[in-house]
């Protein structure tokens, strides 16, 4: 069963910082993204996921989801 090991709120999403340190400091393989406009914008999402190391996945969520 997975575990929620990190909660962020950060306006600025996922970016280098979250990217790199963050996700590698707590040994996380998925980040979460809920905002409705990256939800539906692929281009947005695809520039997030090129900042993750491989292996982390990325899922993108609306708010209400």
């Amino acid at each position: 069963m997975p575990n929620i090991v990190l909660s962020r709120i950060d306006e600025r999403l996922i970016h280098g910082q979250v990217g790199v340190q963050w996700v590698g400091f707590a040994g996380a393989n998925l980040v979460l993204v809920a905002n409705d406009e990256v939800a539906e914008d692929p281009v947005q999402q695809n520039l997030m996921e090129m900042v993750l190391a491989e292996g982390i996945a990325v899922r993108f969520w609306t708010l209400q989801k």
